[in-house]
């Protein structure tokens, strides 16, 4: 897991067209902590379960961290990036509130769409819990969470914007997705 400003300065190095090449994908950024756990009670692959804290809760570890959303070395054959918090997984994202296997994304008709795996804590789109195996639509910006986590997704163009920014060469590279 890198930080936006790590890919900044490989986007310094490398200029727009090259690090587009090698970066142009969209991403999950790690935002905070938006869950508290519940007594030590145990979803069925050892999840714990977890209820909504009032407030966002920055976690050091997590905030600033990204996740390109694309297929890993260890992930699951097909079409679908999968995440979860076992290595098997595309995205890993290693705590004990997200399940082993708990969500897919998919590319569909020009975008990307979310599906819960039935995972137990859920997943949820900019606040709303989605029923598993329902297909969601995932705009640049929306606010992610699996778990006690919450993670901004980014588009790859919204991704690119956003590292240019930070090197300080506003507008970055225009891409769709």
């Amino acid at each position: 897991m890198r930080t936006i400003e790590q890919y900044a300065d490989e986007y310094a190095r490398l200029g727009a067209l090259e690090f587009r090449r090698e970066h142009g994908r969209p991403a999950l950024v790690g935002m905070g902590i938006v869950g508290e756990l519940r007594d030590n009670s145990r979803g069925r692959s050892g999840t714990l379960r977890m209820q909504p804290a009032s407030g966002t809760v920055s976690a050091r570890s997590l905030v600033g961290r990204i996740w390109p959303v694309t297929k890993g070395q260890n992930g699951p054959l097909g079409p679908a990036i999968s995440g979860g918090r076992a290595s098997s997984n595309d995205i890993v994202l290693p705590d004990f509130t997200i399940s082993n296997h708990h969500f897919h994304f998919r590319y569909e008709a020009m975008r990307i769409v979310l599906i819960d795996l039935g995972s137990t804590n859920g997943s949820h789109v900019n606040g709303q819990r989605i029923d598993p195996e329902r297909r969601v639509p995932i705009p640049n910006g929306a606010k992610l969470t699996f778990g006690r986590y919450q993670f901004e997704f980014m588009t790859s163009q919204g991704f690119l914007s956003a590292v240019a920014d930070v090197a300080g060469m506003p507008g970055g590279p225009r891409l769709g997705l």
